[in-house]
Order: structure tokens, then sequence, then C-alpha cells
């Protein structure tokens, strides 16, 4: 039986943890900001528009509704991909994308690079196939205006924020296309092409953000 002197602490302790409940299963807060992974121009510097893929099987994996894969080619006939996704679950997009994105390529080797991009720095994840010193795919995670270099550190650190506060989507761009080409990276059609999104995904015009 709790002693009466602790009833008010225990009222307050179970009131705190309802703030949570409250907000995210009866509310359903959210935030939009008006922006769309379909929002990015179909134009990406002199790459050329090949194709736009169905994303229908890849939106259930990555638990979307807002979310593109399209293909471009460049000036020799090299083809790029580039897959962007919004979504509020955020561990389906930083968990391993490559598992639906790159299924069959050979990746053992990860590496991150922070590239210098606007007067800012872009952490971009990089997997190769060390065997054939090819860089299979390249990806950047953006969330509430910034990069994200390491989004198991970052949800962690904004635990206790994500649980008072409306939900944000986190966005992923990917990026995966033939060897270099003897360019190097910084040259290369991978990181042209993700550069060129992650410009016209920000340059959308920004709506009142949108709580629902």
């Amino acid at each position: 039986m709790i002693s009466n002197r602790f009833i008010i602490p225990v009222i307050l302790c179970f009131s705190l943890a309802l703030v949570p409940t409250f907000i995210h299963n009866y509310m359903g807060l959210m935030e939009d900001d008006g922006k769309t992974a379909e929002g990015i121009s179909l134009n990406l510097g002199e790459y050329t528009l090949n194709s736009i893929e169905n994303t229908r099987r890849i939106k259930k994996i990555f638990d979307t509704q807002d979310c593109i894969n399209r293909i471009y080619t460049d000036s020799d006939g090299n083809q790029v991909s580039l897959f962007v996704a919004r979504s509020y679950d955020h561990k389906r997009l930083y968990h391993h994308p490559e598992v639906a994105l790159s299924y069959g390529k050979t990746i053992d080797s990860l590496e991150l690079q922070i590239i210098p991009n606007a007067g800012r720095t872009i952490p971009v994840h990089i997997m190769k196939n060390e065997s054939i010193s090819e860089v299979i795919a390249i990806y950047a995670l953006l969330y509430d205006g910034g990069f994200i270099a390491d989004p198991i550190r970052q949800q962690i650190l904004n635990s206790l924020n994500l649980l008072v506060s409306a939900r944000k989507k986190m966005t992923l761009f990917y990026v995966s296309g033939t060897a270099l080409q003897n360019k190097s990276f910084a040259e290369s059609n991978n990181l042209n092409i993700l550069m060129l999104a992650i410009e016209s995904f920000e340059k959308q015009k920004i709506e009142n953000p949108v709580n629902n």
C-alpha cells in the first residue's frame, strides 16, 4: 500500500508520462513543412531525365507516400538513379536503405565524407565494393533543416524533445549509378546528382508549417 505522502509525486509522474501518449497517440501531432520529394525539379543540371520508376513496392518499405525514383543520363550515356523519400518513421529511412535500393549489389565498405556545399557541410554516406573499387551508392539524410551524420545518435540526443513535440519528417536522398568513369568522387555523377537534388528540394517554397 502506498503511503499518502507519496500520492502527489506518483500522480505527477503518471501525468508526465501521459503527455507524450496524448500528443502522439490521441492528437497525432505531426508537422508538415510543405516540401515534397515530388517537388524536386525534373531537370537537374546537364543531366537528362531518362525514366520515372514505379515506387509502389518501395513506398511500403519506407512507410511513405512521398517518394520519387528517377533515372537520369549524363552526356556520355551513363545512367544515375535518384531516389528521394520523406517519412515520419526515421528508422525506415536510415536503417540500411541499400537493402531495398541496391539489392543484389555487393557492398563491403561504408564510409562518411563531409562535403562542403554553399557555405555549409553535408555528411555523405558512401557505400563501396572494394574488390572492384566502385562506389555503389551514396546517400544523405536531412532532418529539421540539418544534415545528419549519425542518425541513431541524433535520435537518442533528441529523444526527450521528440516525446513532447510534433513529429517531423526525415528526408533520404539516395543516389546510385555507374563507376567513377576515371573521375574523382568530387566530380562523379553520383555526387553531382545528389547535390543538385538537395538544392532543388531546398528551393521549394516553404509554406506555413501545418500541424495535423
